[in-house]
Parts: structure tokens; sequence; C-alpha cells
């Protein structure tokens, strides 16, 4: 039971870190969200046949075991081809070496879902005898060892993108590259101790690591749209200056400040434009533009030291 457990207690993880991506998705919060959630699914059903096959290997079922297997290797590659498509629209890089990168996945995808089938038929990948001993075959292996390298050229592009950018960009790939890191241990382990769920505990910490920064590239984002349309709000478009939004609260803050006896001496000039409803109504309304524009550079060429609104 101790092998399902770790299978179990992963699920319960997963679920409970990404629990608003699975159930409290509001509109796409971050590029590549859709094939993150997809790749999320793929990882809890190959962790809940992992977790299965432990129970079933202790009670000596030896078809299920064969059945739980083949779907543990389903899972297995399938997760990798979505994690694939998911780090391709993540990154956003649509170059030669994101698209080779994808295409091998698809490819080893392809491969692996042939091995899988022929194993009903001849045991290349893997087998389990009438009573219950599991053996891994050469191409399980090989399979491990594949994958092995797709993680390492990811995580290896992955890193020379981050070391060479700035910001939201070398976020998400220096996260791209810990997860490859943390799965090239994982698998590597799991090649040396095949009766262990190392490649189990190789998700369970890679896609913790992966949810940890995700998110914080996601409140970074917000946080970019929040400023910027904070910034829109409190910039007069015409003009420049601070805008009737901006005055407003500056005016309750000063009211605030007034009323707790802690507002530092000040000053308010008021400026009204002469015959500006004539040159609207007569010039036009641009004409009308140009004349508040003008006023508005020699006011603050006057007061430079001084917010203008």
């Amino acid at each position: 039971m101790a092998y399902s457990i770790v299978g179990i207690l992963a699920i319960l993880v997963h679920v409970l870190v990404n629990i608003d991506l699975l159930f409290y998705r509001k509109g796409k919060r971050f590029a590549g969200e859709r094939e993150y959630l997809f790749f999320i699914l793929a990882v809890i059903l190959y962790h809940i046949s992992d977790g299965f096959w432990g129970f079933l290997y202790e009670n000596k079922l030896s078809v299920a075991v064969f059945a739980d297997t083949t779907v543990y290797f389903v899972m297995m590659a399938a997760s990798i081809l979505l994690w694939g498509f998911f780090v391709y629209a993540y990154l956003g890089q649509k170059n030669r070496i994101s698209k080779a990168i994808l295409i091998a996945n698809i490819c080893i995808f392809a491969i692996q879902i042939i091995v899988i089938i022929i194993n009903f038929f001849y045991p290349l990948l893997f087998e389990v005898t009438e009573d219950c001993v599991y053996s891994a075959k050469v191409l399980r292996y090989v399979m491990l060892g594949i994958q092995i390298f797709v993680f390492l050229i990811t995580a290896s592009y992955a890193f020379f993108v981050a070391f060479h950018s700035e910001g939201s960009r070398k976020l998400r790939h220096f996260t791209v590259g810990l997860f490859g890191l943390a799965m090239i241990v994982a698998i590597s382990l799991q090649v040396a101790f095949p009766l262990l769920p190392m490649y189990s505990m190789g998700y369970l910490l890679g896609i913790c690591v992966l949810h940890t920064f995700v998110i914080q590239d996601e409140k970074n984002e917000q946080k970019r749209q929040l400023d910027e349309a904070k910034n829109r709000a409190n910039i007069d478009a015409l003009t420049g200056v601070f805008s009737k939004h901006a005055y407003v609260d500056r005016e309750a803050e000063a009211d605030t400040k007034i009323a707790e006896h802690t507002m530092t001496p000040f000053a308010l000039a008021m400026f009204d434009l002469n015959n500006l409803k004539y040159i609207n109504d007569t010039l036009g309304h641009e004409v009308g533009d140009v004349y508040i524009i003008n006023a508005t550079k020699m006011i603050s060429s006057v007061f430079k030291n001084s917010p203008i609104y």
C-alpha cells in the first residue's frame, strides 16, 4: 500500500494546488491555460493508474496489473505530449527550435503508443506473469531514456533563453527549465528503481514548482494590467496631465488628512479658459482642443513643480 499512498497523495496535492483552475475557471488568465489544464488532467489520470498499480500488485491480480500498467504508460506518454503543447503555448516562442521540440514530442508520443500496442502481443515494454511478477523490458528503459532526452533539450533551451531575458519572459522560461530538471532527476531514479514511484514524485514536485511560478507570473501580469488601467484613468488623454479622476482621489486624500490634522500647508490654484464655448461653436472642437492643450502647457510651464489636473 505504500506505493499506492504516494499516488493518492499526489492526486490530492494536484487537485488542491490547482483547485481554482479545475473548478473555478473564469476567463483566460495566462498564456497556455487550456493546455496547462489538459496537462494537469493527464497527470492526475497518470497518478490514478499509478496508485491503483500498487494495490493490484500486492493482491496478485495479474490481468488487472497488466491492464493498469498499460494505462500507466499511455498516460505517461500523453502527459509528456500535453506538456509539450503547454510549453509551446506558455512560452509563446514560435521559432524553429520550439517547433522542433513540439514535433519531437508528437513523434515520441506516436512511437510510444505503437510500442504499447505491440506489447499486447509481444512483451517489448513490460511483462506480467500469471503469478503476478512484473518485469521491465528493454524498451521501457529506452522509452524513459528518450523522455530524459526530451526534458533535457527542453530545459536546456528554456534556461538558455531565461538567462538572456528579463521580466515575464525570463520567469516563464526559468519555470519550464525547473520543471524539466525535476523530471530528469525523477525519471533517472525511476530507471534505477523500477518498483518505486519516482516518476510520480517528480510530477508532484515539478507541478508544485510550476504552479507557484505560473501563478506568480499571473499575479505580475494582473498587476501590470492594473497599473496600466490606473494610469489610463489618472492621465487625461487630451493634455497628458492628471485627470479629473486623479483630482477627486487627491481631494479625498487631502480631506482625510485635514480631518486627522496631519495635512501639511498647501495652496490650490484654479483656472478657467475664457471663451472656450465660443471657440468650440465657431471654430470647431478641434481648435478648442488645441486651445486647451496650449493653455495646459502654459500653466504647466509656470507651475513646474506642482501637479496639474
